[in-house]
């Protein structure tokens, strides 16, 4: 049994928010985040062995409409994701990367500071990613 001193607080430790795992719509492995231009895919398959593959954010949201057998998505669904694809394309054109805010938590610190760093990376984007340096383990 423990006994917690009860003079002393506990402080919890506040994690920032993490990208939910993706896995791929081939292989289902985890994908990776892609730190990059606006105009490539946010996540990266790395099981090159099978296939190379990266994939939009509205893509995965879509995954149940994927055929891995013909690897594309069924006709209704391609036609939606073009406009979703278009539409992450111009947001990371406005962030200047095509690292996602939700995908920061997911970062090594050097990567956070490189991302920080970049040149065309909006202001406000860089400081959410060094805010976040100090936080990664």
């Amino acid at each position: 049994m423990t006994v917690v001193d009860p003079v002393s607080p506990v402080t919890p430790v506040v994690l920032p928010p993490q990208a939910p795992s993706q896995a791929c719509l081939i292989c289902g492995q985890e994908l990776q985040v892609v730190i990059n231009g606006p105009e490539c895919a946010p996540w990266q398959c790395l099981n090159f062995a099978v296939h190379r593959n990266s994939w939009w954010q509205a893509e995965l949201d879509q995954r149940s409409e994927y055929d891995v057998r013909t690897r594309s998505f069924r006709h209704t669904a391609a036609v939606a994701l073009r406009g979703a694809v278009t539409y992450e394309i111009a947001a990371a054109a406005a962030r200047g990367t095509s690292a996602r805010p939700d995908q920061l938590a997911r970062l090594s610190a050097a990567q956070l500071a490189a991302l920080a760093d970049a040149p065309g990376v909006e202001a406000e984007f860089a400081a959410q990613a060094r805010s976040l340096i100090a936080t990664v383990p």
